[in-house]
């Protein structure tokens, strides 16, 4: 009977060296002192029933990265790695919640593994448990690694349960203590944005952010019977957008496109994303002159398409399709083995000469 290699590892459960153990449990308190508010208590070969891993409580906005787990499937059976610290939970009640060792936990399932072993933690209060959870995602391989998106959403849903205080100090030393992966000037744009996000002010500059709610541009533009988005305002009859840059050009096609709609003007507003106080009237300065300039090159560009032609304005679009690229590369036995496609084709898939 034939055994696929999938197959053969889930008839193999792990056999764990308890010597290795024991010498990783006398590190293991040096190694969770790098984390502030965490204790550790034991290391414990555990059964997996027990160990729960809630996926409505992982750091990472896209969950577990499914094409790292044949990395760490192979890594796994290819040798444990006891001088990395194991997967670790906390104990609630009669179960252990998972707290780091997302991707390895499905790779266990793949692998049909019942039984590993976890390091179990304590916490001094919510707020370091997800600190730790995130920063042992920034650390150690075979993992997978938080991106800034992941870091944006924890602390903003920490702000939001008030695990996270919301001050510009308490904002600042968490970011430059989990946003690892980035440089300084990473950490400067992040903290600029959760500040924007909570609606703190930067010195006596107030801060906006652009994705609704409290603090945000949508807010502000309701408040003030501002139209916002294009038409999302239906308490107002004018049309407008918010821009927080002055050449973006999807905003100015969609201004244009709204005001071609409506058959009237739309209403430019803005704000500084990223206030610097001392610069601050500098900052709206260059931001009125990069408007203004941006919208000179928009009519010169726009005159480009008008013309006259037998004592009538016309328009022409200057742009001239050319195809898709050959994507197709099934061999074709008509073209000698060669690809189906190549050069570039037209909608049905056929070669444009």
């Amino acid at each position: 009977m034939s055994v696929t290699v999938n197959n053969f590892f889930k008839l193999q459960q792990p056999v764990f060296d308890k010597t290795k153990i024991e010498e990783w449990k006398q590190k293991a308190p040096e190694f969770y002192s790098q984390f502030p508010g965490v204790t550790y208590r034991d290391t414990k070969i555990l059964n997996r029933s027990i160990v729960v891993y809630d996926p409505d409580k992982q750091v990472r906005a896209l969950k577990v990265i499914m094409d790292k787990v044949p990395v760490i499937k192979k890594s796994l059976v290819n040798g444990i790695q006891y001088d990395e610290h194991p997967p670790s939970v906390e104990e609630v009640g009669k179960i252990y919640e998972g707290l780091s060792g997302w991707t390895r936990d499905v790779s266990f399932n793949q692998l049909g593994w019942n039984h590993y072993f976890f390091d179990i933690l304590e916490f001094d209060s919510p707020l370091e448990r997800e600190k730790y959870k995130v920063a042992t995602n920034n650390c150690l391989a075979p993992r997978t690694y938080n991106t800034t998106t992941d870091h944006y959403r924890n602390m903003t849903t920490w702000l939001d349960n008030g695990l996270l205080p919301i001050t510009e100090e308490s904002i600042r030393e968490t970011v430059y203590e989990i946003y690892v992966e980035g440089d300084d000037n990473d950490r400067e744009a992040m903290i600029g944005n959760l500040l924007s996000y909570s609606g703190i002010p930067i010195g006596d500059i107030r801060t906006f952010h652009s994705q609704g709610g409290t603090n945000s541009t949508q807010e502000y533009a309701e408040q003030n019977d501002y139209p916002h988005g294009g038409d999302k305002n239906k308490n107002v009859s004018e049309i407008g957008y918010t821009m927080h840059s002055a050449s973006a050009m999807g905003t100015w096609l969609n201004m244009l496109v709204k005001a071609f709609e409506y058959k009237k003007d739309c209403e430019a507003r803005a704000y500084i994303k990223q206030p610097v106080p001392a610069e601050f009237d500098n900052q709206r300065k260059k931001f009125f002159d990069i408007f203004n300039e941006t919208r000179e090159k928009l009519e010169k560009v726009i005159l480009n398409c008008v013309y006259l032609e037998d004592g009538k304005i016309k328009v022409r679009i200057p742009v001239n399709w050319k195809g898709f690229y050959a994507q197709k590369i099934n061999p074709n036995p008509e073209k000698g083995g060669n690809p189906t496609e190549d050069g570039c084709v037209d909608v049905n898939g056929n070669p444009i000469v």
